[in-house]
């Protein structure tokens, strides 16, 4: 009897390595989203096929929280940490489809060239 308490035990915790994997995986996408400014030009060629992985990492991850969504509704939403996990992976989904280059748009931030600043008046060199 005790081998199936522990053997229970160990269950468990797979479903809950299983999860946290799931939302490690998506928070990770959604650092390489944001992140994608400071590091795109330094890939060169490996740019495109990188851009393929993140559009086939998002939709295996949107299946994947479908197949979450659906058992959630089979177990009516009664495991706390299966809503926590749909609804992390959700928000996180959600953000990369609606902020495709990053939350922070890295663009504005620059701002103007020092180079191109307008002539004082009244001084000549």
């Amino acid at each position: 009897m005790n081998s199936c308490v522990i053997h229970f035990k160990c269950f468990g915790q797979q479903k809950i390595l299983r999860n946290k994997g799931l939302i490690l995986t998506s928070f990770f996408l959604f650092l390489i989203v944001n992140t994608n400014y400071f590091w795109e030009g330094i890939l060169g060629i490996l740019a495109f096929p990188f851009l393929i992985f993140r559009v086939v990492a998002f939709i295996i991850l949107a299946i994947i929280l479908l197949i979450q969504i659906r058992k959630g509704i089979n177990e009516k939403f009664s495991d706390k940490k299966r809503v926590l996990t749909i609804g992390l992976v959700s928000l996180v989904l959600v953000l990369i489809y609606l902020k495709p280059y990053g939350i922070i748009n890295f663009d504005k931030l620059k701002g103007e060239d020092l180079g191109s600043s307008p002539k004082l008046v009244g001084f000549h060199y």
